[in-house]
């Protein structure tokens, strides 16, 4: 994948994200538009992945990725439609094995969840950049809802970048029950 594909993602995720979540990501811009010599030791000639970053500590995708991760925690834990801003008619939500697709459907799912609080605590999240110049996000964590045991969860999350804005396309929800007996 060109770092040139991810590079333009991290830069219109920034021109197209809330400034409470821009915040996070913007320290120091270290974007390679130039032929730098690390550019010039690749075969391609282009950057390869991972090697240049938005704030040069992280790979671009894990930057976006646990950003995102943590801005949309923040707003399902306050309130479960917050989020929804994030997903298109065509974004497809698969919730404890059920499929809902499109905006309005993972809403109407959302709002006849029978919790009233169910903060977050997530454990640890994976990025990798795709060839298609999205992102997969794979978070781990636990959950509780109102006043029931905390529960493991996993899940997982492709962000695209769609008409100069990203969005979330596939969104997979699980909670991690075991049944020993």
């Amino acid at each position: 994948m060109a770092m040139y594909k991810i590079q333009a993602l991290a830069v219109q995720f920034l021109t197209t994200t809330p400034p409470e979540l821009k915040s996070v990501l913007v320290r120091q811009t270290v974007l390679c538009y130039h032929r730098c010599c690390c550019c010039r030791a690749s075969p391609s000639g282009l950057p390869e992945a991972g090697r240049h970053s938005i704030t040069g500590d992280k790979p671009i995708q894990e930057q976006i990725g646990s950003s995102f991760i943590q801005h949309y925690y923040q707003l399902f834990d306050k309130d479960r439609v917050q989020p929804g801003a994030i997903y298109i008619d065509t974004s497809y939500l698969t919730w404890e094995g059920q499929q809902f697709q499109g905006k309005a459907a993972i809403v109407e799912k959302w709002s006849s969840l029978p919790f009233q609080k169910i903060p977050h605590s997530i454990t640890s999240q994976d990025h990798q950049p795709t060839p298609d110049s999205c992102i997969l996000s794979m978070v781990v964590g636990q959950l509780k809802a109102n006043e029931d045991p905390i529960m493991g969860f996993h899940q997982m999350f492709l962000l695209k970048n769609i008409n100069d804005a990203c969005v979330c396309t596939n969104d997979m929800f699980r909670l991690s029950l075991h049944n020993f007996s």
